[in-house]
């Protein structure tokens, strides 16, 4: 499952292959009517990956152009409090963004910023209900982001839905460029410099940007992707001459589809029986239900030594292959 036909793609079979994943089964947001309150919403991770820093950076000079600037950044507080002052590196986080606002900003600028950055550790995985992220989305003039490198963000769907524009480098790498055009998206060159000049011109001819709503809600609602979903699967099982049977259980694929939970990463990582004790929960317990499928964080998905062994293992056989080369060759 993937949104667009990507090289990565060219070795799967055409009928195993699903042009569409998480992203196209989105609740439907209803559209935002009242006034814009922020000239900018960014939603994002204090990662390096994330570039929070090159975000601020932009914040910083947009504000010299435009000194009425409104800002609401909606970062997630990732760190661990058990690991101290090593959680930035542990959890691998940009203790920039904790550090350089104040010095960043003037007093009377940060009255015109607000942070909402509520811990994960204490409050679980999305610390904020998506109604209210999605008012922040309605309540804004663009969306902006600024890394290079996306799955297939969900951030963008949502913001088109709630009638926002959104403003990307140019250089990121993502899944749904397709859905992207001049008229619901700035391209932002890669210069904080530049892209704030970008981003101040677009805030002052904001009347060129328009969303097809249509056109999205084709792309990423779960309402109108259901159909095409249950009809692949119904025709990979009828291949295999078997039955269609039991019910479907599509709500909240959006989330259930790249594993996000709320209170913990369903993406097994190195303890296998994780998946086969989730397989043999959601036969006896309702499959939405986290508390009861997968109990209380944490999980025990922790490297052991035969995890270990195994990619010692890998990296060693790799390395022979590129030493040792085949008879054929020599």
């Amino acid at each position: 499952m993937w949104t667009d036909d990507e090289p990565f793609l060219k070795s799967v079979p055409r009928e195993k292959f699903l042009q569409m994943n998480c992203i196209n089964f989105m609740p439907e947001i209803p559209i935002g009517t009242g006034p814009k309150k922020y000239d900018l919403c960014i939603v994002a991770h204090a990662t390096s990956i994330k570039r929070i820093y090159e975000l601020l950076q932009i914040v910083r000079n947009l504000m010299n152009l435009r000194p009425t600037l409104s800002v609401v950044f909606v970062v997630p507080d990732q760190r661990n409090i058990k690991n101290g002052e090593d959680t930035y590196q542990k959890d691998d986080i940009d203790r920039r963004y904790y550090e350089l606002p104040q010095t960043l900003f003037s007093a009377n600028e940060l009255k015109q910023i607000s942070f909402v950055s509520s811990s994960t550790q204490a409050f679980g995985k999305f610390p904020l209900a998506a109604e209210l992220v999605w008012d922040f989305m309605r309540s804004s003039r663009l969306l902006l982001s600024f890394s290079y490198q996306e799955g297939t963000p969900r951030i963008f769907p949502e913001a088109f839905m709630c009638g926002t524009p959104c403003a990307i480098n140019e250089k990121t790498q993502f899944g749904l460029r397709s859905a992207h055009n001049d008229q619901n998206t700035l391209w932002l060159k890669d210069d904080v410099g530049i892209a704030a000049q970008q981003i101040n011109d677009a805030l002052e001819n904001y009347q060129r940007f328009n969303i097809d709503r249509e056109a999205i809600l084709d792309d990423f609602s779960e309402k109108r992707n259901f159909g095409k979903l249950k009809s692949f699967l119904t025709q990979a099982i009828h291949s295999r001459d078997l039955a269609v049977e039991g019910e479907w259980y599509f709500d909240e694929l959006h989330l259930r589809l790249p594993c996000h939970g709320k209170k913990i990463n369903h993406q097994y990582m190195y303890n296998e029986q994780l998946f086969f004790t989730w397989l043999e929960r959601i036969q006896k317990f309702n499959p939405y239900d986290e508390d009861a499928v997968l109990g209380l964080p944490p999980l025990n998905d922790q490297r052991t030594w035969l995890t270990n062994l195994a990619e010692f293992k890998l990296k060693a056989e790799r390395k022979l292959r590129r030493v040792v080369k085949p008879a054929e060759s020599r």
